[in-house]
């Protein structure tokens, strides 16, 4: 079984390589991104799994997930911010996103939610 890969983009290095740390001590794999342009000119679909800063230069993590959807991409999508204010969760769901975590918040939370969600899809795939 190949393992899960996820894209984390976040211009918060620490935060980036922390949630990496934490995929892989779980099997997974991860990509690091700085920016949405830089993931977007990526192949996604070789990602199960994107976490997403919504509050990032240039192009914000919102419109980012727009046009990954209207790409096609079907994984699974994970929003990150620290402007809790500004977001519910049914206008980033609106948006494409499946889940929805307000920074400052435990990396293993995140990763349990990830493999929970991406085994639910693959028995649903079944």
């Amino acid at each position: 079984m190949e393992p899960c890969r996820v894209a984390i983009v976040d211009d918060d290095e620490h935060l980036a390589r922390l949630l990496s740390e934490y995929l892989v001590a779980r099997g997974a794999e991860s990509s690091s991104f700085r920016s949405a342009e830089d993931l977007l000119a990526a192949d996604v679909r070789n990602f199960q799994a994107v976490v997403l800063d919504i509050h990032l230069p240039g192009i914000w993590g919102s419109e980012c997930i727009f046009k990954l959807r209207n790409q096609g991409y079907s994984g699974l999508a994970i929003a990150i911010t620290g402007h809790v204010d500004k977001w519910d969760r049914e206008d980033l769901k609106d948006l494409g996103f499946d889940g929805f975590f307000a920074k400052p918040f435990e990396p293993a939370d995140m990763v349990g939610f990830i493999f929970q969600n991406l085994g639910n899809r693959a028995a649903d795939a079944q």
